[in-house]
């Protein structure tokens, strides 16, 4: 096929109408792959069936018949080759502050395409948001694997919760930070996010690396070099975390200690975890694993590696606990005394390449 020209082309008759519906192979493109304003019509309009689009064309992609200059828009084409698109259902989303939208939604589509879309239209990561319909009680699990129609058939309500992302913060110059995404377990994984079912999934996070020392220390120097996490300066930071909040790691490289956890507003990312007083989350000494709190190791594990495991910590910034995992088992017991200081993510490595994936999650 070759594209055509577009011209006005002569009155319609029932032999081109019928043709028009044999043929589809012989329609083209217009030349400019759109119908003009002047001329932005489908002849399906004129027949019994009418245009699918209700003629409102202006704009869209068009077709033309090369033997009787027959023209119909994208979606009369796309109906009469068998293809036509997907059914679409259409869904009212309220929001806790009365506002509310609408959503139109392919049949097929999955609940984290459903969590995507909304917060696309609110401006919020999707992490911030719980989504919940109307004839259920838990929020729905934002997974690529569950169709949004088989869990769902009435109107959505969301909450949009106050998370936030994982930003540039205090940090030396040692310490690369980029946009990743990694696999992990799932919120549901946690029994977080309606029942519980052990799944992995393509999350998104930042990566922190440990570049070679700016300062002419050799590579193979231990000194603490990290990040706490949107904290700028002594006097500005992002929100600290609030309400539930999970953390999940997966360490690529590690070659000396490393902590990784939260932070207080005098959290230091050039010290040992370890002793920080700031300091909340797992630590690896070297050769132990522990659970680090106040400056002090409150659960300690004589060896382990933490090498490509999946890695998660849970705090509850209201009931002021933190729980570590190591796989989705409990690592530690329940940490009860986070205290009422502000928090903020952190990573501190002490080796040069060391490389970690985190990504913080709302729950």
């Amino acid at each position: 096929m070759e594209a055509g020209t577009q011209t006005q082309g002569p009155e319609l008759c029932a032999q081109e109408v019928s043709k028009a519906a044999s043929y589809p192979d012989t329609f083209v493109h217009t030349s400019d792959r759109t119908f003009s304003p002047r001329n932005a019509t489908c002849d399906n309009a004129s027949t019994e069936s009418g245009c699918l689009r209700k003629n409102i064309t202006q704009a869209v992609n068009g077709y033309r018949c090369e033997e009787c200059n027959y023209k119909v828009c994208d979606l009369c084409q796309a109906s009469s080759e068998g293809t036509a698109p997907e059914e679409k259902y259409s869904y009212r989303v309220s929001f806790m502050d009365g506002t509310e939208m609408y959503l139109e939604l392919p049949k097929h589509a999955t609940t984290d395409s459903v969590y995507s879309a909304i917060a696309i239209r609110r401006a919020v990561a999707t992490y911030q948001l719980k989504v919940i319909v109307s004839d259920q009680t838990s929020p729905l699990p934002c997974s690529p694997f569950v169709t949004f129609s088989d869990v769902a058939t009435g109107d959505i309500y969301v909450v949009v919760t106050s998370g936030i992302a994982l930003g540039w913060g205090n940090d030396c110059c040692d310490v690369e930070l980029v946009d990743t995404s990694f696999e992990h377990f799932s919120l549901s994984s946690y029994g977080l996010a309606g029942a519980s079912q052990c799944v992995k999934e393509e999350i998104k996070g930042k990566q922190l690396t440990v570049r070679r020392p700016c300062d002419g220390r050799g590579i193979f120097s231990h000194f603490p070099r990290g990040m706490v996490f949107n904290k700028w300066t002594e006097e500005e930071a992002a929100p600290s975390v609030s309400g539930r909040v999970l953390l999940r790691i997966l360490i690529h490289r590690r070659r000396w200690a490393m902590g990784i956890g939260f932070g207080s507003k005098d959290a230091a990312a050039r010290g040992d975890p370890e002793y920080d007083q700031c300091f909340f989350g797992l630590y690896h000494g070297g050769s132990s694993i522990n659970c680090c709190a106040n400056g002090r190791r409150y659960y300690r594990c004589t060896r382990g590696e933490w090498s490509s495991e999946y890695l998660a910590i849970l705090i509850d910034s209201d009931a002021k606990t933190m729980q570590c995992f190591c796989g989705l088992e409990p690592f530690g017991e329940l940490f009860t005394e986070l205290g009422h200081e502000p928090l903020w993510p952190m990573v501190v490595c002490m080796a040069c390449y060391d490389c970690v994936s985190i990504s913080l999650a709302s729950v």
